[in-house]
């Protein structure tokens, strides 16, 4: 029977909205968080990104650095070493902002460009082109007005490719197609989902499949046909990219559907958080729910895998390993109660 639990909690102070293990290796017992908060002086929109290392059990959230800055939408790392560690972040004033991860595992500044024309616009989301094809890394970004902004990656720079306006109301969020990346997809408020090849300059395809709008898009490290789309109808869609008029199959753990992550070494299971209705892990084949999570008493709006492997995982947590079992370590974290935790998840091995 498949089981996931918190093994630890810690209050960052402020609404938590995106959490990110880093990939790297060497590195991947660090992850970041970022939070969002209105002022209720000033009017404005505030937050902190947490770097935050593993501890030995059972000091297992370790803060090593937080970083002041306007409230954050989304983080990610680029999925490999490029001449540096790279962590990208958008915020609520239409900046995205870039740092490097230094040997001594703190993170450094090194870029800001604000994509937006004005402070009220917020860039929601964002993706690197670098899940499968490493070479000629780019950056995909949404925003608050329905526009998406290409950006290309140079050593340290970041410059504006194209900027397009694909959705009538909130773009929530963008992602590459990891396998061939002048493609990639955009959720709208306006129920759409669309996918967009940079060489033409247009829409691939533009699917209303979702009944509500969409939030989640992220694309199958292992499979070069394979998607996965969720929306605040509470569904995910998987599909496949060669037969994109129809989903191949659904499932509806229920809650509006806000981040899909998934798990990295195999992509034999999907993480979700689903606002006020918790967390769950859940099967892309067979298409059903393995566990659900409800440690968090807020909104779910982060989760994400940890990509050291069992053995390190299990040593650091001080558990044992089960016999005919998979362990998996992820974080989550929530906005109002201003949580993350650490959640192991184990099921039997297919």
């Amino acid at each position: 029977m498949a089981c996931m639990k918190a093994i630890s909690t810690f209050n960052l102070g402020m609404n938590a909205d995106s959490v990110e293990w880093c990939p790297i290796e060497g590195f991947r017992d660090l992850l970041v968080c970022g939070t969002y908060q209105l002022d209720s002086n000033s009017g404005e929109r505030i937050g902190e990104l947490h770097l935050i290392q593993l501890g030995k059990h059972p000091d297992l959230i370790n803060i090593v650095q937080k970083i002041n800055m306007p409230g954050v939408l989304d983080c990610k790392w680029a999925h490999v070493k490029l001449d540096s560690i790279y962590l990208a972040v958008v915020n609520a004033v239409g900046e995205i902002r870039l740092y490097i991860l230094l040997e001594e595992k703190k993170l450094k500044e090194v870029f800001i460009k604000k994509l937006t024309k004005d402070d009220d616009t917020l860039l929601l989301s964002l993706d690197w082109s670098t899940g499968v094809h490493t070479s000629d890394a780019h950056i995909v970004t949404s925003d608050s007005k329905g526009f998406i902004h290409l950006l290309n990656f140079d050593s340290g720079n970041i410059n504006i490719v194209d900027s397009w306006s694909l959705h009538k109301f909130e773009a929530w969020i963008s992602a590459f197609n990891y396998w061939n990346t002048n493609i990639f997809f955009t959720g709208g408020d306006d129920c759409l989902l669309k996918c967009f090849d940079k060489r033409i300059g247009s829409k691939v395809f533009s699917s209303n499949a979702h009944n509500a709008g969409v939030t989640a898009v992220q694309y199958n490290f292992k499979d070069e046909h394979s998607f996965a789309s969720g929306s605040y109808d509470e569904n995910i869609l998987f599909w496949d990219f060669r037969h994109w008029k129809v989903p191949k199959g659904s499932v509806t753990p229920g809650g509006g559907v806000w981040r899909l992550k998934w798990e990295p070494s195999t992509c034999k299971t999907v993480a979700t958080c689903c606002m006020y209705e918790g967390s769950y892990i859940v099967d892309p084949e067979e298409f059903t729910t393995i566990v659900d999570y409800h440690e968090h008493k807020s909104i779910n709006y982060g989760i994400d895998w940890c990509y050291l492997d069992e053995k390190t995982c299990l040593e650091t947590i001080s558990e044992s390993a089960q016999d005919g079992k998979k362990i998996g370590l992820l974080a989550v974290c929530s906005f109002y109660d201003q949580h993350i935790s650490l959640a192991t998840f184990s099921n039997d091995i297919k």
